[in-house]
């Protein structure tokens, strides 16, 4: 649903609207990106006056919208909806707060290299236990064997 030019919406319909070309979301979008209107024409590769004249008339060129939308943070690729980029941090959908930072997103490739290490790791200190608990059931049994065949004396009885 688009919303009428004068209806409050959310950071991320804003941006939602606006890739979709939305005409009416240049002015919000250019608070938004907090650029001027300098700023904001050198980022469309247009000059200021064009940049004046959409906003009076309302008619933004709809693939300056969507680029104006990406570097406002939204992220259009499919299975990232929602998803915003701020400040330099990837949030997911609904996060205001404890975005990923670059160097944290290139670091999940290491992660999951070092957690299948780990968990390689792990099954091979189950295998160890597992044998470790063996050999303690085994000691068991012939510690009662043993027990079974001293006698009353506390002497080994010899068969």
């Amino acid at each position: 649903m688009v919303p009428s030019p004068g209806a409050a919406c959310s950071e991320t319909e804003l941006l939602r609207n606006a890739y979709a070309a939305n005409l009416s979301t240049l002015r919000p979008l250019l608070q938004r990106l907090r650029a001027s209107s300098t700023e904001a024409a050198a980022l469309c590769l247009v000059t200021p006056r064009t940049l004046r004249r959409w906003l009076k008339t309302g008619q933004p060129d709809p693939t300056a919208l969507r680029l104006l939308a990406i570097l406002a943070g939204y992220v259009p690729w499919e299975g990232w909806q929602d998803w915003e980029v701020d400040n330099g941090f990837l949030f997911p959908p609904g996060f205001r707060r404890g975005g990923i930072s670059p160097g944290e997103f290139w670091a999940i490739p290491y992660y999951r290299q070092a957690h299948r290490g780990y968990r390689a790791r792990a099954l091979a200190l189950e295998a160890e236990l597992d044998a470790c608990k063996a050999a303690l059931a085994e000691c068991r049994q012939a510690l009662q064997s043993s027990r079974a065949r001293v006698g009353n004396t506390g002497t080994l009885s010899h068969g």
